[in-house]
Formats: C-alpha cells, structure tokens, sequence
C-alpha cells in the first residue's frame, strides 16, 4: 500500500506489518522471499512471515546473478549494491526484523546449550512472525521444562503450530487434550490431532495412538491397533523396544517378544532384563536355558528390578540341576525387604 509518496507492508488490509516508512518496494524472485523494501540505506525483505532483515551475502547474490538484470534497473541494483557491501552495523542484531530461520537456529543453539531464556526469546520472536517450528518449540519448553512449565502457554502455541501444519505441534496439541493441559481433556480431539500427525508420518505420534489403544481410556482397548501404531513408529525411526515386546509377549509371538526384548535390554532397560530371564527359564520363543536366565535376573537385579529375587528364589529352589536353598533363601529375604509380596511356593520350605 502506498501513500504520500510512502509504502506501508501488509499480508490484507487487517493484517499490516509496517507503517507507511518505506521509499521503495519492488518485486524479487521467490527464493527468501518476494519483494525488497527499502528504508533509507537498509533493506528489508518481505515473505510470508512479514520483514527481515535482508542477509548481505544472499542480496549480493541477487545482485550478481544475470537473471536479476532484467528485474531490478540500476538505480534499485545500486542501492542494493550499496546495502550488500556496507559495514555490519548495529542494525544487524538479533530483534523482531531479523530472518526466521535464523532466530530458529539461534533458539536451538541456546537450548541445547541450556540457555532456556535465550532460546524463548528467539523462539518468541520467530514465533510472533508466524513460524511454525518455532511455535512448536516454544509449545514443547512451556509443556515440558521443569522451571518454564506453562499449561496456558504450552496449549496456546501448539494449537497455533498445529493450525500452521506443524506435525510436531498437532501431536503435541493432542497430547494436551489427552491429558488436559491448558484445556479440558477432550478425547475425540486428542485422537484427531494426534491421528492428523500420525496420518504425516510423525513416529512419536504413532507411539502415542499406540499407548491410547493398549490403555484403553480414551478409547476402548485395542491391542491389535496398539500394536499396529507402535509397529508405524519403529518404521519410522523411533521403535519402542519394550512395548513392542510386550504387546507381541501378550499375543502369543515369542519369537518376536524375544527379539524386542533383547532389543530394550541391549539399551538399558531393567524389566527387559527381567522378561529375558523370564522368557529362558520357560523356554519361550527359544530353547530353555537356565544359565541364561540367571544371568538377566542378575542384570535386572544390577538395575535395581528386585522382582528377579523371586524368580532367582524359584530357580534355586525348583530347577533340579540348580538346588541350593540358602541361595533360595537368601533371594527371598531380599525380595521381603524390597517390599515385594512373596508368591506362597516360596513361602513353604
């Protein structure tokens, strides 16, 4: 819009993001955006997300490049000219003109290097201009961040992202409607945002549909459909060992229990140590081994699982070829003091 000589920006008539303060507007290629505004000796450029700061190296580009000669007569190539080469000034720092892309990547440079504040302030100024990652990022702080948690603000910028098309967002938006966070709860929308992302090929919330099925609040249990998710999710990068074995383990298919299993033990996890011991003591989707099984209880017991002492206790006490009753005795008494509830088989010597 232009008046008195003057150009003012706008996405609509109710949507501006500019006073009448510019001298020049003029056409560019789409590439980092569609138009040049000039102010003085600055240079803005206006894309979807309003005006930034033009970067140097790319309006030098621009410059340079013979399919600008036909766009840009020499006085805007000059004045162009003039910005791309000029000294960096204090123009040039970090508030609402600068790019984006840029305040998303300084937002997670500052939040892997813990700076929390710094990163809300890029990510708000990205976010404010109507970027979507940084929607979602300011969402995930305010959603999970001991210290920063803000139900309100956490619900109030995924709904935004999610509106936006962000994948990340539109879980994250059925999260808090899975479990009331700055809202109601609210089953059929939680299902449909987490369903629109999963429909996109976001693994978490694949997991997450999964978790919904096999839980059976939202929604009634279906461990055909949870496993089905938590099947997408591994597809799609990011498997969940344990759960994957154990819908398998409740289905009946040991075979791929176990390899699940042994996946979720291989990263770490204490009650996959126990259900590998479980799953050799019993033979189940593979040969029985008693050795075997007692060296995963032991490691389920290294990672303070103490429900391994009753099933070492059963070993010690049951298996012919392992009898050795303090060694049953001494698991007992352990499992007593961890609190545990001593199955009556054991409880006879």
């Amino acid at each position: 819009m232009k008046r008195n000589g003057l150009w003012s920006i706008a996405l609509s008539p109710e949507k501006r993001w500019s006073d009448f303060e510019f001298d020049m507007v003029v056409k560019k290629d789409l590439v980092e955006g569609f138009a040049y505004a000039f102010k003085g000796h600055d240079v803005y450029v206006v894309s979807e997300y309003g005006l930034s700061r033009a970067d140097k190296t790319l309006v030098l580009e621009d410059v340079e490049d013979r399919y600008y000669t036909n766009c840009f007569d020499a006085e805007v190539r000059k004045r162009l000219l003039a910005y791309a080469q000029g000294e960096q000034s204090d123009g040039d720092s970090i508030d609402q003109y600068t790019p984006v892309e840029t305040l998303y990547n300084l937002g997670m440079e500052a939040y892997e290097a813990g700076d929390y504040e710094k990163a809300i302030l890029y990510d708000t100024l990205a976010a404010e201009k109507g970027y979507p990652p940084s929607m979602n990022n300011l969402a995930h702080t305010y959603y999970n961040l001991e210290g920063f948690v803000d139900a309100d603000k956490a619900f109030y910028w995924y709904e935004l992202g999610a509106a936006a098309g962000n994948h990340h967002a539109m879980n994250g938006l059925g999260c808090c409607y899975r479990h009331g966070i700055g809202t109601e709860p609210d089953a059929d929308q939680a299902m449909y945002w987490m369903g629109k992302a999963a429909e996109h090929g976001h693994a978490l919330a694949h997991n997450n549909l999964g978790a919904i099925y096999y839980d059976g609040e939202l929604v009634p249990q279906d461990l055909d459909k949870a496993l089905w998710h938590y099947e997408q999710g591994e597809v799609l990068g990011s498997p969940v060992f344990d759960w994957l074995g154990y819908l398998h383990d409740s289905k009946g298919n040991y075979e791929k229990a176990l390899h699940y299993y042994q996946q979720d033990y291989e990263a770490g996890s204490d009650i996959s140590a126990y259900n590998l011991g479980i799953f050799y003591s019993n033979g189940y989707g593979t040969a029985k081994n008693i050795d075997a099984a007692i060296t995963y209880f032991h490691a389920a017991l290294e990672r303070d699982y103490p429900h391994a002492h009753i099933e070492l206790a059963r070993i010690y006490r049951n298996e012919a070829q392992y009898a050795d009753e303090l060694l049953a005795k001494k698991h007992i008494e352990e499992a007593e003091k961890a609190g545990l509830d001593i199955p009556e088989e054991l409880t006879q010597s």
